[in-house]
């Protein structure tokens, strides 16, 4: 049976968009244990069966598409919104082997590169910060999924494997 998409869960999307950098300002700490679990559950070797749904209103599109208004559209003013985006893209990175679908990555690629237009030099720092916790773990064959346009962003995911 597959997970259906509902107003409500639209909703609760929303209400995460303003939530989760209100928490981390609260707690001063980005790195909230609710967003790793958002993200094992959408990307993690037990999401949950979708294939009836369309693609961009599948759980983990619908978790991308918050982590980029976090990310590039509040976060443009607002610095905790942007570290929960940070930090949300790399649960997201961390569950790389588990990706079957080109798409997430033209995904997470399309978000970097604007949050890299952005912000350039917080850019760089997640991409050598990060680097040592997903080594490894981004698949040899990821770059045919990922597009030409986004060519320094794919770079930068393709050195963080070696």
């Amino acid at each position: 049976m597959a997970l259906s998409i509902t107003t409500g869960h639209v909703y609760l999307a929303g209400a995460l968009l303003v939530a989760l950098p209100f928490l981390a300002r609260q707690a001063e700490n980005e790195r909230l244990p609710l967003v790793e679990e958002f993200v094992a559950h959408a990307f993690g070797p037990n999401r949950p069966a979708q294939a009836e749904i369309p693609r961009k209103q599948q759980l983990d599109a619908i978790l991308l598409r918050m982590f980029e208004v976090q990310g590039v559209e509040l976060g443009t003013c607002d610095s905790y919104a942007r570290r929960v985006a940070f930090f949300a893209l790399e649960c997201v990175l961390k569950q790389a082997q588990h990706f079957k679908d080109p798409w997430v990555w033209n995904r997470v690629a399309e978000i970097l590169a604007s949050m890299r237009l952005y912000h350039p030099a917080e850019m760089g720092a997640f991409s050598s910060r990060r680097a040592p916790g997903i080594a490894g773990r981004l698949p040899p064959a990821h770059g045919p999924g990922l597009s030409a346009g986004n060519s320094r962003v794919v770079a930068q995911l393709c050195a963080l494997r070696t």
